[in-house]
């Protein structure tokens, strides 16, 4: 293990890429089930089994990014203030992110009662990838320990065990091809520790690992192509998850291909990726409340619904400018006052 700090400029083109797929795959949440049923049709079946495939695996690209940059981290106060720090920074923008819904009649007014407990039990907004990241972050220099300890090929091991404990039977059990078939999958939970090994393995060993460049694209892909065509085929008339989400190994192979390929291609950035990739977090957690105000109002200049299937691009762009701008705002303007809390912490007036 290699304990120097070195720069990835693929990280944020990598990170960049994750964050527009929220928004992006999003759009199939906000827009299709408010299209009438007598107006689906394959094509639009399609368009949105599609759109499902292309950018699902955004939350799994972050939980492999998180394994890259985060496998030296070691149990420090720094680590776990650092873990706190996200946790207020949840706190400060679910509170006006709530607000700002409010002010732009997109969300009812409710007791400071209920708005804490909602916030605290990250559904005030939609919280529940920062309570992830959390209790992730909160492990992680333990699991680096462990992680520290194995040999290469120890760690293969582990890795193995964990898909054919974890994402093998996530597909097999939610895929309807194999509804005769059932796997033991009580730890299916346990998924982004799948992610973050996987992230940290690669992070190690990347110099050794040799597949190549077209084996990387076949198996994105076929995965692609796979998670499409299955989605289809059981929509009814609405798309539903049915490849096993977020545990399943076809979207383990399908993020890591990706990951893979941007990673042994890539040599350099670009500063907007680079500002994008800072914001992240902010970013994704502004994601929910952007959604809930501006889809409304979509719906209302391109009705009927179904005309936002092809006014999709600007509906993403639109949606993900305004995500990122928020989220670079209320990031800054929360800096603002860590840094004021900090210095009074350090030197108190009394």
């Amino acid at each position: 293990m290699k304990p120097e700090k070195k720069f990835y400029p693929q990280l944020n083109v990598i990170k960049a890429i994750a964050s527009f797929s929220v928004t992006a795959v999003h759009f199939r949440n906000r827009v299709e089930t408010n299209i009438p049923e007598s107006v689906i049709n394959n094509k639009v079946t399609l368009f949105f089994s599609t759109n499902y495939a292309l950018f699902i695996f955004a939350v799994p690209l972050f939980l492999l990014a998180t394994g890259f940059l985060s496998v030296h981290k070691s149990i420090s106060k720094k680590h776990f203030l650092n873990v706190f720090k996200i946790y207020s920074l949840y706190l400060f923008m679910a509170f006006l992110s709530h607000g700002l819904m409010i002010f732009t009649n997109t969300r009812d007014p409710m007791s400071l009662i209920q708005m804490i407990k909602r916030a605290l039990s990250f559904s005030l907004i939609s919280g529940w990838y920062i309570e992830l990241y959390i209790a992730l972050a909160l492990i992680i220099p333990f699991l680096n320990v462990l992680i520290k300890n194995l040999s290469k090929k120890e760690l293969q091991l582990l890795i193995g065990v964990l898909l054919f404990s974890v994402s093998i039977p996530a597909f097999i059990n939610d895929n309807p091809d194999f509804s005769i078939l059932y796997l033991p999958n009580y730890w299916k939970i346990i998924y982004p520790v799948v992610y973050y090994f996987i992230g940290a393995y690669i992070c190690l060993y990347h110099e050794e690992i040799s597949i190549k460049n077209h084996t990387l694209i076949f198996m994105y892909v076929t995965s692609i192509v796979y998670i499409i065509q299955l989605l289809y085929r059981y929509a009814s008339p609405y798309t539903k998850i049915v490849e096993g989400y977020y545990p399943s190994i076809i979207n383990v192979i399908l993020a890591s291909s990706f990951f893979l390929i941007l990673f042994k291609n890539i040599k350099k950035s670009h500063y907007i990726f680079d500002i994008i990739s800072k914001y992240t977090l902010s970013t994704y957690i502004m994601a929910y409340p952007i959604d809930k105000i501006l889809y409304p109002r979509f719906m209302n200049i391109f009705t009927p619904t179904k005309n936002l299937i092809l006014v999709s691009p600007f509906i993403v762009i639109v949606s993900f400018f305004a995500t990122l701008i928020s989220g670079i705002i209320l990031n800054n303007l929360f800096n603002y006052f860590w840094r004021h809390i900090e210095r009074f912490i350090k030197n108190p007036l009394f």
